[in-house]
């Protein structure tokens, strides 16, 4: 009986194993991407994004045309070649076939492939932080569990700066956490000075996402509204906070499990 038990107990805590994340960026931040072992080699994971973008290379340049398409980004609209693949994607392990991409000419290589949430609809994965390690997860995630709210093109978790609750999106392809901009006139409070040449500011309060308050204060000052439309979130929260913490979250059941490291 004590034997089941433990085979049990063993089978509910499972996981597929784990694969090393990879940083790049610059000296002043040295962890500003997140990047996993894929197809092409390394990809970068870029959570806050809707598609999966790649440039254009001599393997890429294969892919079968579907349609053109234009896409909106942080630094505005890339012009692009929607694509099917003709060879098997894989990325951190798990199998994905032959898959649908953004090829875009003018994209910039050196964060070529991004990988966007689009990998991740539908399954449970874990970005462990304090270990430098991601995983697919075969389990529930832990408890205690935050709501997501899917809005049709993000999964939105409620958010705090000081007193002021909103909700944010959690974006690994953002160096810096992105805050917009009404919402930054709305409540300067919250906020020191705004940098003109940089459009940085630094918090005067904590961000806070369920029990754990981060660290970090440095934001970048956006307007998201135009660059994403009118659905886009008033704060999307970038590796300068989200490597404080290890997350697992549940792009399936809408769930996320965040502690501090």
């Amino acid at each position: 009986m004590n034997y089941l038990i433990s085979i049990l107990l063993l089978c509910s805590t499972a996981q597929a194993d784990e694969v090393r994340i990879s940083f790049t960026g610059p000296a002043t931040q040295p962890l500003s991407r997140m990047w996993l072992p894929c197809t092409f080699g390394q990809c970068m994971i870029d959570l806050g994004g809707q598609g999966t973008i790649l440039a254009l290379t001599n393997t890429t340049k294969n892919f079968k045309l579907l349609q053109k398409v234009s896409i909106p980004t942080a630094h505005g609209t890339e012009y692009c070649d929607e694509v099917s693949s003709n060879i098997m994607i894989s990325l951190a392990g798990m199998n994905f076939g032959q898959r649908e991409f953004y090829r875009c000419a003018d994209f910039d290589a050196s964060i070529s492939p991004m990988f966007g949430a689009d990998y991740f609809r539908g399954h449970l994965f874990a970005m462990y932080f304090s270990r430098q390690t991601f995983s697919w997860l075969n389990r529930p995630i832990s408890v205690p569990r935050l709501a997501l709210r899917y809005n049709g093109l993000w999964f939105l978790v409620p958010s705090q700066i000081g007193n002021v609750v909103t909700s944010a999106v959690i974006d690994t392809g953002a160096p810096t956490t992105l805050v917009d901009q009404t919402f930054f006139n709305s409540h300067r409070d919250l906020f020191g000075v705004l940098d003109a040449q940089t459009q940085t500011a630094r918090l005067n309060q904590p961000l806070v996402i369920g029990n754990v308050s981060f660290s970090g204060t440095s934001v970048l000052i956006m307007d998201l509204k135009t660059s994403f439309g009118t659905a886009a979130p008033d704060i999307f929260v970038g590796m300068n906070h989200i490597v404080e913490a290890d997350w697992e979250l549940d792009y399936s059941g809408s769930q996320l499990y965040v502690r501090k490291n």
